[in-house]
């Protein structure tokens, strides 16, 4: 406003008792207003420091996380935050370089959480996992024309062990499994991951 009025920059200076750094900053703030009007007086601040991990990078953490890592070449079962920051630092494919907080929260925002994997038999099958790719890119790919059977018998019919008072020494006996004088069933269970529906027959 005292530019406006005719005044001098360093009666501007003067009459608002600015010197140094200070005046530096007005200085810098007039000629933004000279260049932009009255636009200058609201800047568009960026907060933080630029971002240093691209929506790439991002896609392929993500994507690393979810791949078990035997099929990468790493000799164990699960990624934990260290191990998979290390592998991404040190990898042929794309090198990620990341800290474990900043790993977590970007997984966590696309909703990849730590789970405790079930135990299963391995299959001695020498190709498994060339199969088992095949079944996870068939069910990607084709959702609508994907079918899982399963069998399932006999089921399992054995006494509950329970608790309850006896003689010392002496406690209740039962047997290890009940008699089928009836005969077994088995169950055949089918699958469509389309209709995310389950039917059985017996």
């Amino acid at each position: 406003m005292l530019r406006r009025k005719g005044s001098t920059r360093k009666a501007c200076g003067t009459g608002l008792s600015l010197s140094g750094p200070l005046w530096d900053t007005v200085r810098e703030v007039i000629h933004r207003f000279n260049e932009l009007g009255m636009r200058a007086l609201n800047p568009r601040w960026a907060g933080g420091r630029p971002r240093r991990i691209s929506a790439e990078d991002e896609a392929f953490l993500v994507a690393t996380a979810t791949t078990r890592p035997e099929k990468l070449g790493r000799l164990f079962t699960h990624w934990s935050l260290r191990k998979l920051v290390d592998h991404l630092a040190d990898n042929p494919v794309r090198i990620v370089r990341i800290g474990r907080e900043r790993a977590r929260q970007l997984l966590a925002a696309h909703e990849i959480t730590f789970h405790r994997t079930k135990t299963w038999k391995e299959s001695p099958d020498p190709q498994r996992e060339t199969k088992l790719a095949r079944i996870e890119q068939v069910v990607a790919e084709h959702p609508d024309r994907t079918f899982a059977f399963d069998e399932f018998g006999p089921p399992p019919c054995a006494p509950t062990p329970g608790a309850g008072w006896a003689p010392a020494r002496h406690p209740q006996r039962l047997p290890a499994n009940y008699h089928k004088l009836a005969g077994v069933r088995y169950f055949h269970g089918c699958y469509s991951v389309a209709e995310d529906r389950l039917c059985q027959q017996q």
